[in-house]
């Protein structure tokens, strides 16, 4: 009788591009219908990343799609850099906030990499606080201020506000 269950398990060599795909959808840069052949040619033996170029942090202007968004935007800062395992570069990443243009109390800090293409999402404030604005960004910690007065910040990696 053959052994149907280990047919049906992938291999150890089948997991590297499971992995990728599965990480790739988790932080929400998963690209659907990419047919690469150079991916195929590869097969398990995925090159290394070059190193993270490591830019720091700072306001920077926001891009014109994003003025084509339901937001009134408030600030844009790169926070740094997140892989594109399947460009096998770094994009930059950044964060966002300010409020949506159908909502004005309802404050905001979202992300976006590269050319807005893919993001960790928005993530809308507790309360009615106001438009928010970034004022500084250190690694996945966000400060800002609401045009409420309130003061706080947001991390990037577990979505936790905390007010000041």
């Amino acid at each position: 009788m053959t052994n149907t269950l280990a047919a049906t398990n992938p291999s150890g060599r089948a997991w590297v591009p499971i992995d990728r795909i599965l990480d790739d959808y988790y932080h929400g840069t998963l690209v659907l219908h990419d047919h690469r052949p150079d991916f195929i040619a590869q097969g398990p033996a995925v090159p290394a990343l070059p190193p993270d170029p490591g830019l720091k942090a700072g306001r920077v202007s926001p891009p014109a799609w994003l003025s084509r968004q339901p937001y009134t935007i408030a600030t844009v800062w790169r926070v740094g850099d997140q892989p594109d395992l399947w460009r096998h570069v770094w994009d930059p990443a950044y964060a966002f906030s300010g409020s949506p243009k159908n909502n004005p109390p309802q404050g905001f800090i979202g992300t976006f990499a590269g050319n807005g293409a893919s993001g960790r999402g928005v993530w809308k404030t507790p309360g009615l606080w106001g438009s928010v604005s970034i004022t500084n960004v250190r690694g996945d910690i966000v400060s800002f201020t609401a045009s409420s007065g309130l003061k706080g910040t947001f991390n990037l990696d577990t979505h936790a506000w905390k007010r000041q």
